[in-house]
Formats: structure tokens, C-alpha cells, sequence
């Protein structure tokens, strides 16, 4: 997904965020956001971005770099992005703002829509702004999008803080920064084994060079090994107690001894334990280290479920079936139950589980079906919000789990897309609202999932951490992708329209009470 320079050329005109990204933080969301936002009006999503960074171009030297290529395109495919195009910077560093709109933009990348921050610069000495770009923008017909700043406990949220917080240690604000847990995944290298020597394996990891080096110390990790994310703990630095040439992430992994020699594994850092320093021997470190994982264990400690509700909580086809028998009894009365069966089950396919659209569904039954005097459409969109809720179909095992989650002392959210009316009626009708501690609604705020936003607002009215939660899930890109991109933990139910995709390196189960396999 990711392309250097434009050798790789859209098929379709597009949609494009602009900007550095090279974090990929919270104060980068609404940018792509809005780009991603363009699929809506046939317009293919893209990222341009620059390599090598402008300010090596510039003054010879870039910024540390916080996110792998790896982690860049998956974190942007999560949000929608189907194209990244890294422009060859030296290139066009001497075009002026007009030549970088009308040469690269819109005739190589076929550009109809633009968005960028409210600080963005372009064009030869950084002649352009987001003025001068709209002005651009209007000359030749392109929607542009300009996005204010995002700010955390009053301060701008940027590329610079967070390299600065990861410097100082203080991961857990570059975490809130970056809207998911600092996170690489480098090789893992042969050791001098003195972990297996005092019962703690470890794998190493060298950071390449132009990376982000942390602070020295002991850090609260997860690592993610099939298909999971588990406890760890994590030092980095020069191992002054054994000792290293030149620093080194070196993980324990809890409760795993698997070999991962020569592999990309995923480490992400929570928090800060403490700083690194030399011990007199080796069985010093050994109750050093137990310790420290002890602490490790309070940071990283699941605290939460979140669910989905649609397909991983109740059984959306079984209870659409019944609301369709319900309407033709109303609109068709003498339609026999044979038949009755048939149409509820065209019904159902029409639907689309779910993600039709509402008008166009009612319309299409209106005319296929040859309803005569048929209700206005208002009436039958109230009407369906109503009654489908009170023909909701919890899975058999639903309840107990919920009931045996919090009886291990979990706190237990709901995070839907969908109607207002409808989505909370189907929690009360169905029960499942007495039995959570919060419950987040799409229809009642101004984002859904996939983005963050949702994730993060569910997590916070649990009072959590994202990376304490486990999200669980049927919906590939909503629900899998988006939580995971928020930090979270994900199972995926293997349910509904997608249960037959191949999610890789996804944890998932059949049934809901298999979740109590994970906790």
C-alpha cells in the first residue's frame, strides 16, 4: 500500500491528506479522517507524505523516527487509506505551491478533494499554507478540508512532544498522544542467554538507526505472540549488569517460551518502571526482576470487556427474521406461512445485515413487494425501530457470560453503530443494559467505528486504559481493526456476514462464552 514516489498511479480520481504523518497521532486522525471521508463520494482515500523527511532535506538532519513503515500502513489501512505515496522530497522540494498542486496532485494523483492541518506547509521555502493552498483549491475545482489543531490537557498534541515524552520516559502521555500504545516491531536477535540463566528468557531487539530510543529503563509491555497480546516486561538500554555494546530492547514475555529467534514480533511499551542500573550480581537482578514484574502486571492487567452488540452479542439474523414476519403479517395478511418464510428470508438478504441503507431498503420493499397504500416511510422507519428491538436475539450464552465477567471482576461496555432509538432499545428490551457499566452509541455522538474517538470514549467512561480492555467483535474493519488501532486487545466473533473472512494474527471464537478462555 505504501508507494515511493507516483510510479503507481490511481485508477479513480482521489481524496488525499497531506502532511508529514509522521507519527500517525491523534492530532494526524481528522486529517485522514477526512480524506477517508471522500470513499463516501466515490473518490479513492490517500496519504501523501514525503521521504526522506523534509527536515533532512532541509537542514541535514531529520527528526527521530516514532513508527515503523509497518505499523505506518497498517494504522492507515485501518482508517480506510487505500493508496500512501511517499513523494520523493529532494525532487520537488524546488516546486513552487502551484507546480506541487497542478503537477503532482492533480496530474499525476488525480486529486478532487485535499485535507491538511491548519499549520501545513508546502511549495519551494515553504511558501505555501493552508491560504494559499485554498486559494489553489478554488482555482482549479478541488474541496479542500482544513483541520484545527488537537490539543491534550490544553497543550498541541505533535510529532515533537511525543518523541520528547518517549525520550523522558513518560510513555504513558506519548501514548495518549499517539492514541495507541509506542509500539515497534523489529527483529528478534541472539543474546547472551543470561535471562535463561535466572528463569526470565528474554528476546533482544536492536532499534535501527534514525529510530526513537526511549529512556533507559524498565518499562510495563505487551508483546504480541499468536495472535495475542501478552504481559511483559521490557528493558531498554545497555544492560550495565551483563552489559551490551549499544542498546537493546530486551523482553520477558509472561507465561510464554515459545521460540521467536529471527521473527518481526510486536512490542509495546505501557509504562515506566523504573530507570536502568547495574546490580552486584546476577541473583540481584533475578529478585529485581521479580519485582519489577510484579508492577508490570498492575499496569498491564486486563480491567475491562467491550463488546459489540449485532452479531457478537445477539443474533441480528434471527431477530430481523422475526420483525420481517411480524411486518408482512401487518402489510400482507393473507400471506401464508410458507410464503411468509420465504419473503422474511429475502427480507433478511435485502437488509443485508444491517448495513443496508434504511430508505433504500423500505423503497425497495415498497415496489418489490407491491405493497399497496403503503405507510409513509416515516411510519415504517419508526415502526422498525420499535418493534425490531423487542424481537432482539440474545445468544443462548450471553447472559451467563456477562454475569460470570463481572463476577471476575471485569467491567463490561457496550460499543455499537447504529440508530439511537433503536440501539439502546434493543439493550433494555434485551437486558443486556442492566448487566454493563457503560454503553456508547454511535447515534449519540459525532463519530462511530471504526475511529478511535469511539474506542477511546468507551475506555474512558469505563475508566480505563485502552490497552486494559479486550474488544470482541464481528465486523472485520469496525470492530477488529478500529479497536485494535485504538490499543485494545481484540477478539474476533466469527459470526454473521463475515465469519467466513481469514482474519491473520486475530484471535477469535464461535461462541460468546469462549471469551472466558481469554480473561
Amino acid at each position: 500500500m505504501i508507494y515511493y514516489g507516483t510510479g503507481i498511479e490511481p485508477e479513480g480520481f482521489t481524496s488525499i491528506a497531506l502532511g508529514t504523518f509522521d507519527g500517525v497521532h491523534k492530532g494526524h486522525f481528522n486529517v485522514i479522517k477526512s480524506a477517508v471521508d471522500g470513499a463516501n463520494r466515490g473518490l479513492i482515500p490517500c496519504v501523501v507524505s514525503f521521504f526522506p523527511h523534509p527536515q533532512k532535506v532541509l537542514s541535514g538532519k531529520a527528526p527521530p523516527t516514532i513508527l515503523t513503515v509497518t505499523q505506518r500502513e497498517l494504522v492507515h489501512a485501518s482508517m480506510g487509506v487505500k493508496f500512501c505515496y511517499l513523494l520523493d522530497f529532494e525532487s520537488i522540494a524546488s516546486l513552487s505551491p502551484r507546480e506541487f498542486v497542478r503537477d503532482v496532485l492533480i496530474a499525476k494523483l488525480k486529486v478532487k478533494e485535499i485535507s491538511c492541518g491548519y499549520d501545513y506547509r508546502f511549495g519551494k521555502g515553504g511558501a505555501g499554507n493552508p491560504q494559499v493552498l485554498r486559494e489553489l483549491c478554488e482555482e482549479f475545482g478541488i474541496k479542500l478540508s482544513v483541520v484545527d489543531r488537537v490539543d491534550l490537557n490544553g497543550e498541541r498534541i505533535s510529532s515533537t512532544a511525543i518523541r520528547k515524552a518517549i525520550e523522558q520516559g513518560d510513555i504513558a502521555l506519548a501514548n495518549r498522544m499517539l492514541g495507541r500504545p509506542f509500539c515497534y516491531d523489529f527483529i528478534v536477535v541472539g543474546g547472551n542467554k543470561n535471562g535463561r540463566t535466572i528463569g526470565f528468557p528474554t528476546i533482544n531487539q536492536y532499534f535501527p538507526e534514525g529510530f526513537i530510543l526511549p529512556k533507559f529503563g524498565v518499562y510495563a509491555s505487551r508483546t504480541f505472540v499468536d495472535g495475542w497480546w501478552k504481559p511483559s516486561i521490557t528493558n531498554f538500554g545497555v544492560r550495565p549488569t551483563v552489559g551490551s555494546e549499544r542498546p537493546v530492547s530486551e523482553t520477558c514475555i509472561f507465561d510464554y517460551s515459545g521460540d521467536l529467534y529471527e521473527r518481526e514480533v510486536w512490542v509495546q511499551l505501557i509504562d515506566f518502571i523504573r530507570p536502568e542500573r547495574k546490580f552486584n550480581s546476577l541473583d540481584e537482578l533475578r529478585e529485581q526482576i521479580k519485582l519489577d514484574m510484579k508492577q508490570a502486571e498492575k499496569s498491564t492487567e486486563l480491567k475491562a470487556v467491550i463488546f459489540d452488540f449485532d452479531d457478537t452479542l445477539s443474533d441480528r439474523k434471527i431477530g430481523f427474521i422475526k420483525y420481517a414476519k411480524y411486518f408482512l403479517g401487518k402489510y400482507f395478511p393473507g400471506m401464508t406461512a410458507e410464503k411468509m418464510e420465504v419473503v422474511a428470508e429475502e427480507m433478511n438478504i435485502r437488509n443485508n445485515g444491517g448495513y443496508s441503507d434504511r430508505e433504500l431498503f423500505f423503497k425497495g420493499i415498497i415496489k418489490g413487494f407491491g405493497m399497496k397504500n403503503p405507510p409513509p416511510l416515516e411510519q415504517l422507519y419508526d415502526e422498525y425501530n420499535t418493534v425490531f428491538p423487542q424481537m432482539t436475539e440474545l445468544f443462548p450464552d450471553t447472559i451467563e457470560t456477562l454475569k460470570e465477567l463481572k463476577n471476575r471482576g471485569l467491567k463490561i461496555g457496550v460499543v455499537t453503530n447504529g440508530i439511537s432509538k433503536m440501539q439502546h432499545n434493543k439493550l433494555r428490551e434485551s437486558g443486556v443494559d442492566k448487566l454493563v457499566d457503560a454503553v456508547v452509541v454511535s447515534g449519540d455522538l459525532p463519530f462511530k467505528k471504526p475511529s478511535v474517538e469511539i474506542f477511546d470514549y468507551a475506555a474512558e467512561k469505563l475508566g480505563v486504559r485502552n490497552d486494559q480492555v479486550i474488544f470482541v467483535g464481528d465486523h472485520p474493519r469496525n470492530d477488529i481493526s478500529g479497536a485494535r488501532k485504538a490499543g485494545m486487545n481484540v477478539v474476533w466473533m466469527k459470526y454473521g456476514l463475515f465469519k467466513d473472512r481469514n482474519l491473520e494474527d486475530t484471535a477469535s471464537i464461535d461462541k460468546i462464552s469462549q471469551i472466558l478462555d481469554f480473561i
